[in-house]
């Protein structure tokens, strides 16, 4: 699958921060317990329980009901524990994430800030931050379902080769489902984040031009573009949705077949006196978690794509530039020219509009003059003074403020 999307995943996961070392222990911990605690060891006492009734062993009853409660007693205070060091990691980090987001996107160069609409920046800081965010907190099913697969895969060959074979290539045919769904996801994933980004703008420009749209008696216009944005987040949600329902029902009766593929082979096993009727139960009880490994896989190939597009989006703010400093504070005097322009020439969308707002403009302020800048609408003024604080670095000529460039 392409290394997920060229590393996508990997930079959701950085989103973290410094509190990935507790989000990823919390993730080990709460697989370990529930994998250990509530597959390993009940599977056991599944099998002491049966053997005990079968046997008419009393010894071996008791020693798997005080197993169960020591487990029980032992494994919920420690899964609840690392439950919470989960919430709280992902919490601390969606929030130190959020005033990285605002830091940026308030030091953007003006070009930049001037080319998106208001609520693109929005629907990335609120829609697309939720989204990869959601993406990191489904990794803890993902983590107990890996170890109590693994777990309940090493009790079916420890039970049986055969159990162990057959149940690991049932599952990766499972698997083999969710590669080419993926694909299909993504996009629609990515086509869902856009499309609510568009809504977004369209809410932003509706909020923000209320009272004028009202004065002009424009609101059907106005709403009717919201309306239509609206309505495309609304198709595009449905299509991911059925995509992911035909997924979920392929994979679901998948699964059933190798549960009921992986039982048939247990009674087969037990009929030719191979494994014990305890071993049986236990086949019962792990074989559930060894296809929830394969199912839980699939689903989190599928699943991601609508976090990593929305992650994504957010790098898309993340990685821009700040700002570049303008000059010191305070320029100490350097004689006649405090201000002077050579040949200044600026266009504000040279690629798709070359028609230059200043052409070739030259002057020079002295120490101790006052300049006013007099002209129609569009004359340049605005664009001018904008250059004079370095807000668009890219023009042609010289401008110098106190001698420095």
């Amino acid at each position: 699958m392409k290394r997920l999307g060229d590393r996508a995943l990997a930079r959701a996961l950085s989103l973290t921060g410094r509190h990935f070392p507790t989000y990823a222990a919390a993730l080990v911990v709460w697989g370990l317990t529930i994998s250990f605690c509530f597959n390993l060891v009940m599977a056991l006492v599944f099998e002491d329980v049966m053997n005990a009734s079968t046997a008419g062993n009393m010894s071996l009853l008791l020693r798997g009901v005080a197993l169960a409660v020591g487990t029980f007693a032992f494994g919920l205070p420690l899964g609840a524990f690392a439950q919470y060091l989960h919430a709280v990691a992902l919490y601390q980090s969606k929030t130190a994430v959020r005033e990285k987001l605002f830091a940026k996107v308030v030091g953007l160069p003006l070009p930049r800030v001037e080319g998106v609409h208001s609520g693109d920046l929005i629907s990335r800081m609120t829609n697309d931050l939720d989204a990869a965010f959601n993406l990191l907190n489904g990794l803890s099913d993902l983590s107990a379902a890996v170890f109590m697969g693994v777990i309940g895969f090493g009790i079916m060959f420890a039970l049986s080769w055969k159990l162990g074979l057959i149940g690991l290539a049932l599952g990766f045919s499972l698997l083999g489902l969710s590669v080419p769904a993926t694909r299909v996801l993504r996009r629609r994933g990515e086509a869902v984040q856009a499309a609510l980004g568009r809504m977004t703008e369209r809410l932003s420009d509706l909020l923000a031009g209320l009272s004028v749209t009202r004065m002009l008696g424009r609101e059907e216009q106005v709403h009717a573009a919201y309306r239509a944005a609206s309505a495309d987040v609304a198709v595009r949600k449905i299509a991911q949705a059925r995509a992911q329902a035909a997924f979920d029902a392929a994979q679901g009766l998948l699964g059933w077949g190798q549960s009921l593929g992986l039982l048939a082979l247990a009674l087969v096993l037990f009929r030719n006196g191979e494994i014990l009727v305890g071993a049986v139960w236990a086949v019962i009880r792990v074989q559930g978690n060894a296809t929830w490994l394969f199912q839980s896989l699939g689903q989190f190939l599928t699943g991601i794509q609508k976090g990593i597009a929305g992650s994504v989006r957010v790098f898309g703010i993340l990685d821009e530039s700040f700002e570049r400093e303008g000059l010191p504070g305070r320029l100490p005097p350097t004689g006649a020219e405090v201000v002077s322009l050579r040949g200044v020439s600026f266009c504000y969308t040279p690629d798709v509009d070359r028609r230059a707002a200043l052409c070739a403009v030259s002057f020079a302020v002295h120490e101790g003059e006052v300049v006013a800048l007099v002209g129609p609408s569009g004359g340049g003024k605005s664009t001018l003074a904008k250059l004079l604080l370095g807000l668009y670095p890219d023009y042609a000529g010289e401008i110098r403020v106190c001698g420095m460039d």
